[in-house]
């Protein structure tokens, strides 16, 4: 019998071994991404005629150089390099299930929240997040099939984003993903609908992208001294976009935010973009007209601060 335990053990252990599949990266390779983020802040006063616009621009370079990897255990040192320091990473995991685990579930992936408008007796949305946090996952076991499956998993539109207590009636409202996500326009692998974009999630894709523009939905609250007054965003816009090399090394990644809001005759707008690309600070910043103006590994650029009047 002990015999038969030890036995099926291995026997477990070597399954679970032939379950991993195997990166095409690995010690004595060396990698170089590129990072880029540009953020533009507007704003513009129609009563006093006065405005400004803001850009910066953050740019810089990270290097892996691996030097050990464990496919035992799914982990792997590397010598880090940035533009501004470095460092040594020890048993960096890189399992695509723990991946999924971290970043795949439908509360992680999204962050949502009601509240509740007592001027008009009805709920708002008043907060809206989606994404991954990529810093630690540069390298990847390719099982895209494990991948693929999280992100099926996630969009269950059945799962519960948030509850919100009615202050008239002994009810709670109960917001699911489907529900959320059915109030403003998505798209979603290329899918304007929850329902047609799970079955994109397929056991081969490695490039994954998404979109939800709640302008006109999302609301922010102002204060006029008796009670909160909510003003909807005249454009609220997230976009995400993930992928990975065949050999599980990241490839591209942006996240892109833009919002407009006019309260009491103020504008003020946001734009931002972040991208992280394979192959260094010019593949990531291939795309901004700007990036020939930076010098240096690491940049931090003003490129534009001014006053406008409005013309008579």
């Amino acid at each position: 019998m002990l015999i038969s335990t030890i036995a099926a053990i291995i026997l477990g252990s070597n399954i679970a071994a032939a379950q991993a599949v195997a990166p095409g990266w690995g010690a004595g390779d060396i990698y170089l991404w590129g990072t880029n983020t540009t953020i533009i802040t507007k704003t513009f006063d129609e009563e006093e005629g006065l405005g400004s616009n803001v850009e910066t621009i953050i740019s810089g370079e990270t290097e892996y150089n691996i030097t050990a990897i464990d496919v035992l255990n799914l982990e792997y040192d590397t010598i880090w390099t940035t533009s501004s320091s470095n460092g040594f990473i020890n048993n960096r995991d890189y399992a695509a299930e723990d991946f999924e685990d971290d970043e795949m579930d439908y509360d992680d992936f999204f962050s949502v929240n009601y509240v509740w408008d007592y001027v008009n007796n009805i709920s708002v949305c008043d907060s809206f997040d989606a994404g991954i946090n990529i810093n630690n996952r540069y390298l990847l076991e390719p099982n895209w099939p494990v991948l693929n499956a999280g992100f099926t998993d996630m969009c269950n539109g059945t799962e519960l984003l948030d509850t919100l207590a009615d202050p008239y009636l002994p009810i709670t409202h109960n917001y699911t993903l489907g529900d959320v996500l059915g109030a403003f326009s998505i798209k979603i692998m290329g899918r304007n609908k929850l329902s047609s974009a799970v079955s994109q999630f397929t056991d081969t894709k490695r490039k994954w992208t998404f979109e939800f523009d709640l302008g006109g939905y999302i609301k922010t609250a102002q204060w006029n001294g008796t009670d909160n007054i909510y003003y909807a965003y005249e454009e609220y816009f997230i976009s995400l976009e993930l992928e990975y090399t065949q050999e599980g090394v990241l490839d591209h990644y942006e996240f892109i935010y833009r919002d407009k809001i006019t309260i009491d005759e103020f504008t003020a707008e946001t734009d931002m973009k972040v991208v992280i690309a394979l192959g260094g600070m010019k593949a990531a910043s291939a795309n901004f007209a700007t990036f020939a103006a930076i010098g240096g590994l690491l940049s931090t650029a003003l490129i534009a601060i001014f006053i406008k009047r409005k013309k008579k």
